[in-house]
């Protein structure tokens, strides 16, 4: 019922946009009338360039970078807990990283992986690593800190059993939510780094929209960026509900 009443507000919404732009109330150039931006996305729909040449390159460029950052991030999150020589090395880097706006490292990854996927993926990458990283690292932190400890070394856990049954469960639910978080910055990264030095991608549509003062089509693209984040908060919420029903 939620999700219906939700749906029936934005639609709510966008009829209160189309009359107000139908009769001028605001300004039509900027504000375009919904149904315009409906014909443009079902235009892209039924148009193949569309998908090879905008969609298909940021699903890309946004898949490579998650298989690249989630594992990586997970992984290291866990393992640098109860690695205390490798903590002392890394931790302090990524400390200091983390704060720092990732689009301002988008020069640097031009430089030094170039102008082609590579720089883009990375960039994307970096946005979606640092989130999870740091939300493991301090839910392993917690956990190992916690009644676990004791018990890990009066019972003398095994250490797949340990790694299984207390850290990755322990700690699962974590990474679904940072998932979430991470997976929706990564979704705006790639708007960020397909805007220059790019000729595809739903960015470079959005951002030639803009130069052309195609505000049709401008609108249909952030339609596009809004339903990959609708789907995969989607999915990621599907999977988190999963987890709590089991674990």
């Amino acid at each position: 019922m939620n999700k219906v009443g939700a749906v029936l507000i934005l639609f709510g919404w966008l009829l209160v946009w189309e009359l107000l732009s139908a009769f001028d109330i605001i300004n039509a150039e900027i504000f375009v009338r919904p149904s315009l931006v409906l014909q443009q996305i079902y235009y892209s729909v039924a148009s193949a360039e569309f998908y090879l040449r905008y969609l298909v390159p940021s699903l890309w460029r946004f898949m490579s970078a998650l298989f690249i950052a989630l594992p990586t991030a997970y992984a290291l999150g866990l393992s640098l807990c109860w690695l205390p020589k490798i903590k002392k090395t890394l931790y302090p880097l990524l400390s200091a990283l983390f704060p720092l706006p990732k689009v301002a490292l988008f020069p640097l990854t031009l430089v030094v992986l170039g102008t082609g996927d590579s720089s883009k993926v990375a960039l994307i990458a970096l946005s979606m690593f640092f989130i999870v990283f740091f939300s493991i690292f301090h839910s392993t932190e917690k956990l190992l800190s916690g009644p676990y400890k004791d018990m890990i070394r009066s019972l003398q856990v095994p250490g797949s059993t340990f790694i299984y049954q207390i850290l990755v469960k322990g700690t699962w639910l974590d990474f679904l939510i940072s998932c979430r978080l991470a997976l929706n910055y990564g979704i705006t990264m790639i708007v960020v780094s397909e805007i220059s030095m790019s000729n595809n991608g739903l960015g470079y549509y959005i951002w030639s929209s803009w130069e052309q003062l195609n505000m049709v089509q401008l609108y249909a693209g952030l339609f596009w960026i809004g339903l990959i984040g609708f789907m995969i908060g989607e999915a990621v919420d599907s999977l988190i509900a999963l987890n709590k029903k089991y674990y």
